[in-house]
């Protein structure tokens, strides 16, 4: 994290206002509370905050108008949405709007903190890679970067010493002009070879008057690097064929890095490193797929942990984290290497069986789940006993789509929270309208 985030706080609550700030103050945050909107804008003078927590109803403005200024005038702080009273429509705005997340009040003090860190984590990214590619375009106007240039007979040409650079070579070190096409292509990721040699081919002929392509590069010590290259042909002759080529190259690892960290934060879950919702109906979307086409059955196992918020209330959130990593990872080791498992919400957990056999065998994985929990999940110097509910929904049968699926086995779990927890049930039309038995 950096030294000092700054979290504001806009609610017209005290009690709320003081309970929040307390949190962040513990977590090593610098949080500002204010009650008005116009006092929120007023905080923006003095300070740069990274987060800002806005409940939808203010005393002085909507919250949507809040969120709009500040986006329109802070777009790099990200807002998330906690209140008690909101409608759908005002939600989907706040999203629109560039809402980071939106949660309702009573709120989850850990997905809250989660939320927070995640939104911090994701402007840090977006920091770094905004700087990365500054300092690219700087390079490009400034230098001559990783300049090259060649006829297409490769007869002729020359790089420059910072082309040599970008491989990890110096210029005396690199073969001759006749020689180093074939060198480059030698270090080239066999994977990135066709897409290269076509649009090279491509520009070559005349399809193309410039290109931008990345791919990798075996750098001299051994690991591959990403290379983003930039050429257009300056030379033609006059069938329209390029004669000569010029570029620049660049070395791109640090920004493709940084991309897939942020790709990776948004479908993974932050406290357990599992897939999150979005990720697990993608595996599932792509799984149903499967399923049609070939004609067999697949299972959601949907699992709340019983009485977790006792762990959290008595021992701390810290080893409530603690015992979710465990878990995740004594769930993890239970199932096959087809099968996916996601975190999605504070302690629920879904599961995805693929191609199963009969209904017997999701019967025998859920029991196999509940057995593993009799054993306590160590957590010096604590010994932690618990148990956990499962609901089950199967493809075709208690539905088509991951919607269905997900929602079935929703309420599947309901109805084992119902007979008693640390069981399973498998979905029954019946159990649609079960009321939610939380913990």
């Amino acid at each position: 994290m950096r030294n000092k985030i700054n979290i504001l706080i806009v609610d017209d609550n005290p009690g709320f206002r003081k309970t929040l700030s307390d949190i962040f103050h513990n977590k090593g945050y610098v949080p500002i509370a204010v009650a008005q909107g116009a006092d929120a804008l007023m905080a923006f003078k003095n300070k740069t905050f990274q987060v800002a927590i806005i409940d939808l109803q203010l005393p002085d403005m909507d919250g949507l108008q809040l969120m709009r200024e500040i986006k329109r005038s802070f777009p790099d702080t990200e807002c998330i949405v906690l209140t008690g009273h909101a409608s759908l429509p005002s939600v989907i705005e706040a999203v629109n709007l560039g809402a980071y997340s939106y949660m309702r009040k009573p709120y989850d003090v850990e997905q809250l903190l989660i939320n927070v860190r995640r939104a911090v984590e994701k402007q840090e990214a977006v920091d770094k890679l905004r700087v990365s590619e500054e300092r690219m375009a700087l390079a490009i106007e400034a230098s001559e970067g990783g300049y090259f240039e060649h006829s297409t007979d490769f007869s002729q040409g020359n790089v420059s010493r910072q082309w040599a650079m970008v491989y990890g070579y110096a210029l005396e070190e690199l073969p001759p002009i006749t020689d180093l096409f074939r060198w480059w292509q030698d270090q080239m990721h066999p994977e990135d070879h066709p897409s290269v040699a076509k649009i090279y081919h491509d520009l070559v002929e005349g399809r193309l008057e410039q290109y931008k392509i990345e791919f990798r590069i075996r750098h001299k010590s051994g690991a591959w690097r990403w290379i983003q290259a930039t050429s257009r042909a300056v030379e033609r002759d006059e069938s329209g064929r390029a004669t000569v080529i010029a570029g620049i190259q660049m070395d791109i690892t640090d920004r493709k890095e940084v991309e897939y960290r942020l790709a990776y934060m948004a479908t993974h879950d932050a406290l357990t490193d599992l897939p999150n919702r979005t990720l697990f109906i993608d595996y599932l979307n792509w799984a149903l797929a499967q399923a049609q086409r070939n004609q067999t059955p697949l299972a959601v196992l949907f699992l709340d942990l019983d009485k977790f918020k006792n762990v959290n209330d008595s021992l701390g959130h810290s080893v409530g984290d603690r015992l979710l990593k465990k878990v995740s990872e004594r769930m993890g080791r239970l199932l096959r290497r087809s099968d996916s498992i996601a975190r999605v919400g504070g302690d629920e957990f879904l599961l995805l069986l693929p191609e199963i056999g009969q209904d017997q065998d999701v019967i025998h994985v859920a029991q196999k789940i509940l057995c593993s929990f009799q054993t306590p999940f160590s957590l010096d110097p604590h010994e932690l006993s618990i148990t956990v509910s499962i609901g089950i929904a199967l493809y075709p049968e208690h539905g088509k789509d991951a919607e269905s699926l997900i929602r079935n086995s929703d309420s599947a779990m309901y109805s084992a929270k119902v007979g008693g927890r640390n069981t399973y049930r498998l979905y029954e039309v019946s159990m649609y309208s079960l009321s939610p038995v939380k913990g």
